[in-house]
């Protein structure tokens, strides 16, 4: 599942969360991001990768990096609608957030 907190204040910039394997969007990580850009005023974008949390599919069977990658992808674009995102990645997440920067650096900070 994806969930977006719109913020209140800071409408130019989006903080997304792109957890590492085996994490989910309830993770401790993700809730503490959550709440570092809610104090901030920032909509806040937090995800789970496919076969993580409460999405479909079995993680060993179902993860493969392109896979993920396309799920970190669609919660930049979400970000991204309305605004510049601020990518977050922990462990596997930073892969992922340093390749989304060098694909989207118009969007990405």
């Amino acid at each position: 599942g994806m969930i977006v907190r719109r913020g209140r204040a800071n409408r130019s910039l989006s903080l997304v969360f792109l957890p590492g394997l085996g994490s989910t969007c309830d993770g401790r990580k993700a809730r503490l991001m959550d709440e570092i850009g809610d104090r901030h005023g920032l909509t806040r974008v937090l995800f789970d990768y496919r076969g993580h949390g409460k999405v479909p599919g079995v993680m060993h069977r179902d993860c493969t990096f392109s896979g993920m990658l396309a799920d970190a992808r669609a919660a930049v674009d979400v970000a991204t609608e309305a605004s510049s995102a601020l990518l977050v990645g922990s462990s596997l997440g930073c892969v992922f957030a340093c390749h989304l920067a060098q694909e989207r650096p118009d969007d990405i900070h």
